[in-house]
């Protein structure tokens, strides 16, 4: 066999093997965008220059923004982007004062309805960039670090959009073990992208484990993880530390768990990873916890779309006050049977969020004049409930 045979068989075995191995590996790239903008936030310590905010977003670990109690520091980003990710040094020598600090979205300057999007567990390391996944849907103009109950110190702040190579998969709540006794913990509030309220049940109210919460997804989804977040304000009980995954495509048999396991008993991010299963119903259930009663801030499922035929099998997610509809090749919502504030999110066949737009009840607005012939998911979110659509453009 000549030289040039012996080559070519080489290039085909390492053409075969980068089809086989790389590509696949390609799809996960993580894609992350650091966010600049205007520095703002609180005063710095008695004012001085060598601690103001701008020494938060300077690259350099040895300066530091340094304020009083209960006060933050910031970015203006200029117009609302959605941030996926915080990267946090605390200033050296006080590194317990940026525990407990709370990351915090708003479309408002004055950061009134601010939304948690991630509070500070632990205490980091010195020196060193701490990274956390927001995995948050909702695009805000002004981001910010607050710190309660202590004075504000931190060395470097950044701000990032982008994918980690997963996409969050849009879903509602079908039901929830629920405590009449306590208002406003309800199971939709693990959902609501604020980690500051949390679906929990009462101890008083007798509901013994296991105590579980039920999801639909948007569509189908080959569901890759589930990442829970657990309450946030420091208290043990509720904290789930077992528990049991069931998969449905009905929302009615969801016959023996899919994943089961155990979790650290403390405030840190948690997940659970599937072996890839198709689900349009997926079950959280706690057998075991910090306390005799279950808990969650946050939850979110990360997949890759499979189908769309079945958006909207459940009748509870309809929803008749909601339409949405095509106008030439712009998607407008009517929202004129809502009232209050609406963040409108569209999402792609594949579970990607494209944009999101803040809205007013009582309003018919354009959400997009700039998108391809498809199908699309719309997700409305309000203070009182989330609903979705599906819309195919034509």
């Amino acid at each position: 066999m000549n030289n040039n045979k012996l080559y070519f068989r080489f290039c085909t075995l390492c053409l075969i093997f980068s089809i086989l191995f790389l590509s696949p590996l390609a799809a996960k790239t993580t894609t992350y965008t650091k966010l600049s903008g205007t520095p703002i936030g609180s005063p710095s310590y008695q004012n001085q220059a060598s601690c103001d905010k701008d020494k938060a977003f300077d690259g350099d670990f040895n300066t530091f923004f340094d304020s009083d109690f209960n006060t933050w520091v910031g970015l203006d980003l200029g117009t609302p982007k959605v941030v996926t990710l915080v990267k946090y040094a605390p200033r050296a020598g006080f590194a317990f004062r940026i525990q407990k600090s709370q990351i915090q979205g708003s479309n408002n300057a004055d950061f009134s309805g601010a939304v948690t999007l991630w509070t500070i567990p632990t205490i980091p390391e010195e020196n060193t960039l701490t990274s956390a996944n927001l995995y948050n849907g909702v695009a805000y103009r002004y981001i910010r670090l607050l710190r309660l109950n202590d004075a504000c110190s931190i060395s470097e702040l950044e701000f990032y959009e982008g994918t980690d190579g997963l996409n969050l998969i849009p879903h509602t709540m079908m039901t929830a073990t629920t405590s009449s006794e306590q208002p406003g913990s309800e199971g939709s509030m693990a959902l609501d992208d604020n980690t500051a309220t949390i679906w929990h049940i009462n101890w008083d109210n007798q509901q013994p484990l296991p105590q579980s919460i039920t999801l639909h997804l948007s569509s189908t989804f080959n569901v890759e993880k589930l990442i829970y977040l657990p309450r946030q304000d420091g208290i043990a009980n509720g904290i789930i530390t077992s528990y049991n995954i069931y998969v449905s495509m009905d929302g009615v048999d969801f016959g023996s768990p899919v994943v089961a396991g155990e979790w650290a008993a403390d405030a840190t991010e948690k997940s659970a990873l599937f072996t890839g299963v198709n689900a349009n119903y997926i079950k959280l259930e706690a057998t075991a916890g910090g306390g005799n009663w279950a808990s969650a801030a946050e939850i979110n499922l990360i997949g890759v779309q499979t189908s769309v035929t079945d958006v909207h099998s459940n009748a509870n997610e309809f929803d008749s006050k909601f339409n949405a509809y095509q106008s030439g090749s712009s998607i407008v919502a009517d929202l004129t049977g809502f009232s209050g504030q609406q963040t409108l999110t569209v999402f792609d066949v594949q579970g990607k969020s494209l944009f999101t737009r803040i809205a007013n009840g009582g309003e018919k607005i354009i959400i997009s004049n700039a998108l391809k012939t498809g199908v699309y998911l719309i997700k409305v979110q309000g203070s009182e409930k989330t609903i979705m659509a599906k819309l195919i453009l034509r």
